[in-house]
């Protein structure tokens, strides 16, 4: 239905959505729908109130330029013709292995990072070895930004997981001076920086008031299928699904999270099959989440 409505927009026209979840399946439809014409930004709000803005982009003969590519990103759709001639011949383009660190903990990195094929994760650690996800970028998504605008240290390390990634770097110093005479970007890249505060909230809430179980669920809820009852997981989320990945995402080892995931399919909110997550009951996970 969604996919019918977006289908139906003018150029330049937007589709704005509420979800009590993050819809990532319907992203990933998405994606490869409508692949290079539409901007995805999405607001979480609440807990349970999910804001999407879905705007149509007109077509082009030119999707691999990056100055089209900053176009499809949230902080940059809105900002000036000016704030992209500046940025786009500076943007350094990266291509990173898979399990790979791209800036350390703790280090001066001097960029504005966005995510133009793959994820990039925010991991902060710990001496005694323990990781935990603070949050990830998607495509078309920023990341180093939360220490953009202080000139401080990076707050965890930005790596690739289980796949591997093509990043944009910005250098620092030019988005700081695009950002003091476009208003609009700024602000654009406050409600990132925002966002991705909430969501490392929210794991402090979830590491004091959640048993493990519950913060499982949280970590599989975003790859849940759409349909309803087991359905199957979108294969490219497989890696996603892992027992290290989810463990990584959930502050915690492996043995606890495979205790935790064999409850949750005895309780009939997922079925494994050949070793890994296979099916995924949105409803009954949701049930786990408390």
């Amino acid at each position: 239905m969604v996919c019918g409505a977006f289908a139906e927009l003018g150029e330049d026209e937007t589709l704005d959505l509420i979800y009590d979840y993050e819809p990532r399946p319907l992203r990933r439809r998405f994606e490869n729908a409508f692949s290079h014409r539409f901007v995805w930004t999405q607001r979480r709000l609440a807990r349970e109130r999910w804001e999407i803005s879905l705007r149509k982009l007109a077509p082009s003969d030119d999707t691999r330029s990056t100055t089209h590519f900053m176009g499809r990103c949230p902080v940059f759709s809105g900002c000036s013709e000016s704030t992209r001639r500046l940025l786009a011949p500076v943007a350094e383009l990266h291509s990173v292995r898979r399990k790979t660190t791209v800036a350390e903990q703790e280090t001066d990195w001097p960029y504005l990072g966005i995510v133009r094929r793959g994820r990039v994760f925010a991991i902060v650690g710990t001496p005694f070895g323990r990781d935990q996800i603070l949050f990830e970028a998607l495509e078309t998504e920023v990341f180093g930004n939360i220490v953009l605008f202080d000139g401080g240290v990076t707050i965890a390390r930005f790596a690739t997981l289980a796949d591997p990634a093509d990043l944009l770097l910005f250098p620092r110093a030019e988005v700081l001076r695009a950002a003091e005479v476009d208003s609009r970007f700024a602000l654009a890249l406050a409600a990132a920086a925002t966002q991705q505060v909430r969501t490392i909230a929210e794991l402090v809430q979830a590491h004091i008031s959640k048993k493990i179980i519950a913060r499982v669920a949280a970590a599989l809820l975003p790859y849940a299928p759409i349909e309803k009852g087991l359905a199957p997981v979108d294969p490219a989320s497989l890696p996603s699904l892992r027992l290290t990945q989810i463990a990584t995402a959930t502050g915690t080892v492996k043995e606890v999270v495979a205790r935790a995931v064999a409850e949750l399919e005895r309780g009939s909110a997922i079925k494994r099959a050949h070793g890994h997550i296979a099916l995924i009951d949105r409803e009954r996970l949701a049930d786990f989440d408390f």
